[in-house]
């Protein structure tokens, strides 16, 4: 399986926890539009969209592009100890701020509990 076709199953994958592909494309910051020409693959995921992507969804850099994600069937996610709360977040009436604000208290949360 090529880069482009992987992180076009990645992004597939990543986008199903969420309530519709406009909250999706709120939480990764892209236009409707832009998510479709991807999801369809009359554009390519390039490295810096990839990055960009990885970055608003607080991934792991490179996760986009890792192979057996896309090739098991696994969610980006499985793994992440924000999951249920990323779930959560994309049927609750939150706006972007505050469910990122969320994130972030998360994430130092967890950050603690590794020192």
């Amino acid at each position: 399986m090529d880069i482009p076709s992987i992180r076009r199953a990645n992004l597939t994958l990543l986008a199903q926890p969420y309530a519709s592909r406009n909250a999706f494309c709120e939480a990764a910051q892209l236009r409707p539009d832009q998510l479709n020409h991807l999801l369809a693959g009359s554009k390519n995921i390039g490295n810096r969209l990839a990055t960009r992507i990885e970055n608003q969804l607080n991934l792991t850099s490179g996760s986009l592009s890792h192979p057996t994600n896309a090739q098991f069937g696994q969610s980006l996610l499985d793994n992440d100890p924000r999951r249920e709360l990323l779930r959560a977040l994309s049927s609750a009436t939150l706006t972007h701020e505050d469910a990122l604000a969320l994130l972030h208290i998360v994430k130092i949360i967890s950050d603690s509990r590794l020192t």
